[in-house]
Order: structure tokens, then sequence, then C-alpha cells
């Protein structure tokens, strides 16, 4: 059986070779082709994935879609195109038309063997290379951020940080360890760098000074710093003070304060108070200090706060010792006048009320605390000059009108006019001595002062 299976093969084998050496009579034309290959997936003897398509030079051709898969990926992938083309550019290079191509596309893409980006076919090739490249770049420049990344490859951010930026710390050529936080690469040569720079700026501050103003104007970061940037800013001069790098402290979070200017500050705090024995707050601002009020509690504890200025008990006798040499050679002062140097003028009142010779004057009966600043005072002596002086002066005018009105009486009685009768004349002159009397009254301040009448003019009462 064995030997007649051998003997038929190599007879129908001797019948294929004498077919196939015969030339046929036969030629089929491109549509002839066209029409049997339809008719081949017609009656399903081929699988219906062939394509009909046209090449560059027109000739046309079929192609499966398994091959033209197999194609585009082995095209995108090899040295031409490096990881990354268009879809016109792979057409023409394939010579397939672009309907297919695209659909191809879409397919492989779901497939996830590519990537579509803003109209180009991607590979994982093309993101390895890119990894390589900015990883060079990042060992040389020591930071990159991923928007300045994107922008050069020309694709979108959110693409970049998903798929290049992983593959930089990874990538051959990166010999330095490179960290990836928020938009921003860095390596830690750069961080080391941006730790000595700030640590030498932050000594040289004299005053204080925001820290990310201060790494900008010395070039640590750019103007245009990222969130990273600020962050590694922020850490480093968290280091600079925790390591004692440089002498200060950090305010708020991110305002520099140098030791220097501390002690500065408060030197300077000092010998205000020290040269009149008082500082306004507005002063002591002026040399830096953000609590003015605390600072000059805690450096003059035994000192008086009031609203604008902390005076000690110098100050105040010689405000006291200028009023009071004031009062006694005038009789009164505004005591705003003599106020020594320290003391804020809308405290003056405040102050004045606090000094021997306004307490004293008090208990004498004198004016203390009057003007429309509170500052003057006037001795009691000078209070009852003028009280007399006016009582004198309001007497005169009232007999003055006393006598006018009874001349006017005494000519209306020549004119002829009928005289009062008995009792009513005794009235009149009865009411007129009483309104005589309590003008006297009212006027009368002495020491046996009379009853006086409340509300009437010129003021009842002792000084």
């Amino acid at each position: 059986l064995f030997c007649c299976a051998m003997s038929d093969l190599a007879s129908l084998l001797s019948e294929l070779a004498a077919v196939q050496s015969v030339k046929s009579k036969i030629r089929l034309s491109e549509r002839n082709v066209v029409d049997v290959v339809a008719k081949l997936k017609e009656l399903n003897y081929i699988d219906g994935t062939s394509l009909l398509t046209t090449n560059l030079h027109g000739v046309r051709a079929f192609v499966t879609k398994q091959c033209l898969k197999r194609e585009i990926v082995d095209m995108l992938s090899g040295d031409v195109f490096n990881g990354r083309c268009s879809m016109i550019a792979l057409a023409g290079a394939l010579g397939v038309e672009l309907v297919h191509i695209e659909e191809q596309s879409r397919a492989l893409t779901q497939e996830g063997t590519i990537m579509m980006v803003a109209g180009d076919m991607i590979s994982d090739r093309y993101f390895e290379t890119a990894a390589e490249e900015v990883a060079d770049e990042l060992n040389e420049a020591g930071r990159l951020g991923v928007a300045e990344i994107a922008k050069r490859l020309g694709l979108p951010a959110d693409v970049v940080a998903k798929h290049v930026t992983p593959r930089v710390a990874d990538a051959t050529h990166s010999t330095a360890r490179i960290v990836v936080e928020g938009g921003t690469l860095y390596t830690d040569a750069h961080a080391k760098r941006v730790d000595a720079a700030l640590r030498g700026a932050l000594r040289a501050a004299v005053a204080p000074v925001e820290v990310m103003e201060l790494a900008k104007a010395s070039r640590v970061v750019d103007k245009s710093a990222s969130d990273a940037e600020r962050a590694l800013v922020a850490a480093a001069a968290q280091r600079a003070v925790n390591e004692r790098w440089a002498n200060g402290s950090l305010k708020g979070g991110g305002r520099w304060a140098p030791d220097l200017f501390e002690a500065a500050r408060e030197d300077g705090a000092k010998a205000l108070f020290a040269a009149a024995g008082a500082a306004c707050y507005e002063d002591v601002k002026r040399l830096g200090a953000p609590d003015p009020a605390a600072l000059l509690a805690t450096l003059f504890p035994n000192a008086t706060a009031y609203e604008h200025c902390r005076v000690g008990a110098t100050a105040v006798d010689v405000y006291d010792a200028s009023v009071t040499a004031a009062l006694r050679a005038d009789g009164a002062v505004d005591a705003a006048m003599h106020l020594p140097n320290g003391i804020h003028a809308l405290d003056a009142g405040a102050v004045l009320l606090n000094t021997t010779v306004a307490k004293s004057s008090v208990k004498e009966g004198a004016l203390v605390g009057v003007g429309a600043e509170g500052t003057c005072i006037v001795s009691k002596e000078l209070v009852d000059a003028c009280t007399a002086t006016v009582v004198a002066l309001a007497q005169r005018l009232a007999r003055e009108q006393l006598e006018a009105a009874a001349a006017a009486v005494s000519a209306d009685a020549t004119s002829g006019k009928p005289a009062e009768t008995g009792a009513k004349s005794s009235a009149s002159k009865s009411a007129a001595k009483k309104i005589e009397q309590d003008d006297v009254d009212d006027w009368n301040v002495g020491p046996k002062k009379g009853k006086g009448k409340k509300g009437k003019g010129g003021g009842g009462g002792g000084g």
C-alpha cells in the first residue's frame, strides 16, 4: 500500500509539473482579476478581509487587514519614523489609500498597540526615545518643566506626564536620581544647588524678606516659578533654619527674619526709648517691627502703655515739671505745647491726667483736661478772678437795664397817662425789687451765694 501511494504521488507531481510548464494562452486583465477575486470572496474561497487599494504608481493590489496592520506597526517602529508619524505620511510610505490607514489605525489603537495623538500615530519606541533625550537635557539643566517638554515635543502636557516623565527616571543615559514633583522634573544635583544658593541669599539678607522673592532676586529660581519649585525653595529654607546654616527664623511660613535684624531692631527701639523716656509706636514700626506695642511691652514692662505710645516715669516727670512751671507763671496752660519727645500728641491728654500737677489741681478745684484735646489746665485763682469780673459786668448791665426801665415809666407818667392805683403800683414796685434781687442772686457765686435761678443766663454755682 505504501508503495502504491508513493507511486500515485509521484504521478500527480509529474502531471502538475507538466501543467505548470505549459504557458497560458489566456491572459487576464486587471479588471478580470478584480472580478475573479470578488467571485472568490462571494463563494467564500477566500476570507472577506482582502482590501482593494492603489499604490503610488497607480498599480492596483490586494492586501489583507492583518498584513496592513503588521506593516503599519513595522513602519512606525522602524528607523524611518522612529515611533511617530502622521497617517498621511504613512499612507504614502506604504502605498495604501488613507481611508484604509485610518481604519486600521483605529483598530490598532483599540488594541492598545499604538496611540493616536493630534492626528499622529505614536508607539512606545517614540516615548522611550523622548524620555532618553529629556533625561540627557535634564542632567545638564538640572530642572525642566512638563509644560516646556510638552511644547518641545508637540504633545499635550497630560500625555507627557503619563507616558514620558515616568520613563525619564529609568532612561539609560540618566546618571543622577531624577525627582518628578508636580509639573517639574529636577535632579538631586539641582536640589543641592538650590540649597547652597538659598543659604547664601539668606545669610546676606539684612532685613525681613519673603523667601520666594529673595530666591527670585538671587536667581535661585525663575520669576515664573512653578508650584514644585516653590515647594523646593520652601523646603530648602526650612532646612537652612533647622540645620542652622543661616541665623534667623521663618515668620508665617514664608518670611525670613535674620537674627541680625532682630537685634538691630531691639537696639533701635531701646535707643528711641532711652532718648526721651518714651517711644511712639509709629516710630518703632519704621524700624521694621510688625507689632511695636508688643515689642515695647517686652523691652519696657514698667512703662505705661497708651493708645499711640509707651511712656516711662522719666518722661512723665519731665512733662509734669514743664506744665507746672507754665501753670504757675500764667495761671493756665495748654499741656500740648510742652509735650516732650516720644509722647504722641493724641495721647497728651491721657498722659496729662497721670501727672502730679493735674492730680493736685483737681483737688484744688482747678479746671483740668478742658479744651478740644483735653490738654488745658486753668488754676482756681484764675477761674475765680474771671468769675468775679464776669459777675461785676453782669450786675452793671442789669442795673443799667433797670434804670432804663424806670426812666421809661417816668416818661410815660409825665406824658399824661393815668396813674396806677395804689395796690397796682405797690405790686409793680414789689415785682421790680424781686427781679433785681433774683438777678443779683443769679450772679452771686461767692462763698455766701444766694439761691439763684436755674436756667438763667451766665451760669450759677461755684467755681
